[in-house]
């Protein structure tokens, strides 16, 4: 019927908005946090690069992943190999990327990836530091994960919310809509 039709595509307006509204705040949301993850690593992978790593400095950044705001680091060559400060040694490494190596071999800007080492989300720069050796420094995704599952949990709520009150708003637009139509029928 028409009543229907006319429901159902207020309900899919309805719907569609709400559903955009939620995806596009879990994008600026994961970007913001990301974006501070970003600006912090990218701030130490410029210490690193820039001086000569003091043990006060190996204190600072701690141990690997203790920590959302703890780094963890380690130098590579351009060979392929790793090596890890005296804080970190025995120590699960990052995976040697071929960002990693290019940045050795040649002087790069800050390269930030993405990687998961022993089921630990990590987000890393990767920045030249002297002709032969790259630095990586890595940081724990875990507290913007942690954000962004819940802020999934709660835009799939407002979204069926979003529907069932669409649907009942579609339902009352059709039937006051269609009230002239039934007046001059009856």
């Amino acid at each position: 019927s028409f009543r229907l039709r006319l429901t159902l595509s207020v309900a899919a307006a309805v719907a569609l908005a709400v559903a955009v509204a939620c995806a596009i705040a879990y994008v600026v949301v994961g970007q913001q946090l990301h974006g501070q993850v970003d600006s912090s690593l990218e701030a130490q992978a410029a210490l690193l690069s820039q001086s000569t790593v003091s043990p006060a400095l190996r204190a600072r950044l701690g141990g690997p992943f203790a920590s959302a705001d703890t780094y963890y680091w380690q130098a590579v060559y351009a060979n392929g190999a790793v090596r890890q400060p005296q804080a970190f040694v025995g120590m699960q490494k990052l995976l040697v990327t071929q960002v990693a190596l290019n940045a050795a071999k040649s002087k790069t800007s800050t390269v930030l990836t993405t990687m998961t080492v022993h089921g630990i989300h990590l987000r890393v720069a990767t920045v030249s530091i002297v002709p032969g050796v790259s630095v990586q420094v890595a940081r724990r995704l875990t507290d913007a994960d942690v954000v962004l599952s819940k802020l999934r949990k709660w835009f799939l709520i407002v979204a069926i919310g979003g529907v069932a009150l669409a649907a009942v708003l579609g339902a009352l637009v059709a039937r006051e809509a269609l009230r002239p139509v039934r007046k001059l029928t009856d």
